[in-house]
């Protein structure tokens, strides 16, 4: 059964050249008991897009990661940068369907970087009064928002008493992380996982 706790990630093992390969990868879709749904794109791995085809096997190792769902009734404010989205989306899905109340805030470069468009389209379409969605380009117009992740940005758009979940560049989380904290979120309250090797936020 293809079980996980929406947030999580889960690791491949290929075989490249005849060297054993492990990666990890955003689950990006709540469970449904028969598939698990992987964002991979092609610049992080030419291997899937290139070389893998349909009913090839791969070895899939037990989902992980402790960024998932918390809290009770508290609105939850999501906030990504650019492939930081993968494991927010389905926190998002879940909180939605539980009837909690979401603020999603997505920074990209422009729309041309913009990835899951549609998808949150679709929950916004699905959720309309408990779903808000702000997007912030740094390169150009058309999104809410032009610029970049600021605490005046935050607060205009932080529920009160929101749990804050943010995922994307280490830079990018360490001064989410700050502003949060500005802005009176408790720590208990701010969640955050590391693509890369893990590094305290206050380094940056």
């Amino acid at each position: 059964m293809a079980a996980h706790l929406p947030g999580q990630y889960i690791g491949v093992k290929l075989s490249i050249n005849g060297q054993s390969v492990y990666r990890h990868y955003s689950l990006s879709d709540v469970p449904n008991g028969r598939s698990y749904r992987l964002p991979i794109k092609r610049e992080a791995s030419r291997f899937f897009h290139d070389q893998l085809s349909v009913g090839d096997t791969i070895e899939l190792l037990p989902p992980a990661g402790e960024l998932t769902l918390a809290g009770d009734k508290e609105p939850l404010m999501l906030i990504s940068g650019g492939v930081g989205q993968t494991p927010l989306l389905p926190i998002a899905k879940q909180a939605l369907e539980q009837g909690r109340y979401v603020t999603y805030l997505h920074a990209a470069l422009d729309a041309e970087h913009h990835a899951f468009v549609d998808a949150v389209e679709e929950l916004r379409s699905a959720y309309p009064n408990l779903l808000e969605t702000v997007t912030l380009y740094e390169n150009e117009a058309g999104g809410d928002h032009q610029g970049r992740i600021n605490e005046s940005l935050l607060a205009s758009y932080l529920p009160p008493q929101a749990r804050c979940y943010f995922v994307g560049p280490h830079g990018f989380m360490a001064l989410v992380n700050q502003e949060l904290g500005r802005l009176g979120v408790p720590e208990s309250k701010r969640h955050y996982e590391h693509f890369g090797p893990a590094e305290a936020l206050s380094a940056a």
